[in-house]
């Protein structure tokens, strides 16, 4: 299977719904994710560094897990 940026509107994103799991972290596209499919939470945090998101506005971000 040859690898490919997931982004918020991919339709790639549905089968992160079907894992065992309660959230699902993915990232190097550089563009904030925070969206439950099924019960799992699929988070991007985007970008600390190099902000890409201009759906941001081109914020730089992160995320925390706790």
């Amino acid at each position: 299977m040859r690898a490919s940026y997931v982004y918020r509107h991919s339709s790639l994103l549905g089968r992160f719904g079907k894992a065992d799991a309660d959230f699902r972290l993915c990232g190097h596209g550089h563009r904030q994710l925070a969206q439950r499919f099924g019960s799992v939470l699929v988070i991007n945090p985007g970008s600390a560094g190099h902000a890409r998101d201009t759906g941001n506005g081109r914020q730089l971000s992160c995320a925390v897990l706790a």
